[in-house]
């Protein structure tokens, strides 16, 4: 993908249990690697549950190491406040900024934004879990991006998919 000039990125998604103190909530956790998102971008601001434009920006990078951003429902069910801690397995991360809106579709679950680097340090990847891996690609050159899907395609294992703009409207269709 590097040598065709295509972008890339990755990012790992589940569903896992946050704590703050004595409270607790499930939330859809997505860790990510640097440029994402590769198309769209992710709203943030310290204000929860947001809605003026003069209290949402546009977010220029990911989450830091150590930190998160997290949904607003989250915020109210953790009872927590913007720089306050939350636990994610054994990992204990900052809330620097409330999560307005990403380009993916996450889960039902409110919405957990942190640093792929930050992911080993949960211990939550463990054999049984349920956990979707994800190698993000992007090419202004759709006839690139297609060749290179279809070089790939041959070489996927039976639990590996290749999922794309369409497929995703697709099944967002019969919601």
């Amino acid at each position: 993908a590097e040598r065709d000039g295509i972008a890339q990125t990755q990012a790992v998604a589940f569903e896992s249990m946050l704590y703050a103190g004595d409270e607790m909530a499930l939330a859809s956790v997505k860790a990510v690697a640097q440029h994402y998102p590769l198309r769209g971008y992710l709203e943030i601001s310290q204000l929860p549950f947001a809605v003026q434009a003069q209290d949402i920006q546009q977010a220029t990078g990911i989450p830091a190491v150590g930190e998160a951003w997290i949904d607003s429902r989250l915020m109210a069910g953790l009872k927590i406040q913007l720089g306050q801690q939350i636990e994610l397995g054994e990992l204990s991360l900052k809330v620097s900024q409330i999560l307005i809106r990403e380009p993916e579709l996450f889960s039902l679950a409110p919405p957990v934004l942190i640093n792929l680097q930050d992911l080993a340090a949960s211990k939550l990847l463990q054999a049984g879990s349920r956990i979707e891996y994800k190698w993000l690609l992007a090419s202004d050159n759709s006839g690139q991006l297609a060749n290179f899907v279809q070089k790939l395609k041959p070489r996927l294992s039976p639990s590996q998919t290749v999922t794309d703009a369409a497929s995703v409207q697709e099944s967002l269709g019969s919601v």
